[in-house]
């Protein structure tokens, strides 16, 4: 079901809070299918920033949230880039053994992304 940001939105407008909470577990649980879909691209940031922040995104990994973010800022750049940061923010790293919460990176520090961060961003924005 590629529609679920759609049902949400529409379940959202009408208050129907099961229907809402049905369709955003969904899409969490569905991200690499719904990431496809067209309703993802045309998301406003706050709903973006809501999906990726949730703790139960089911992803084989966290670099398929990035090429999620990069997908999304590309699809209206010229309104998107300045959210880049904000979106980012939301990436996390990928935890190593004996990394306890407060020793795991964000994209934008870790995931042995120091130097070569400039060039997959740029990669990912041409």
């Amino acid at each position: 079901m590629t529609n679920c940001l759609g049902v949400r939105s529409f379940a959202d407008m009408h208050s129907c809070s099961d229907l809402e909470r049905t369709a955003a577990e969904y899409s969490r649980h569905n991200f690499v299918t719904v990431v496809e879909s067209e309703e993802f691209l045309k998301l406003e940031l706050d709903r973006i920033l809501e999906l990726l922040s949730a703790t139960d995104l089911a992803v084989p990994s966290e670099e398929s949230v990035f090429e999620a973010c990069m997908k999304w800022v590309k699809f209206d750049p010229a309104k998107r880039d300045r959210f880049i940061v904000d979106i980012l923010e939301k990436v996390r790293g990928e935890k190593g053994p004996g990394q306890g919460p407060e020793e795991e990176d964000s994209l934008m520090g870790g995931m042995g992304c120091g130097v070569g961060m400039d060039e997959r961003l740029g990669d990912a924005q041409n």
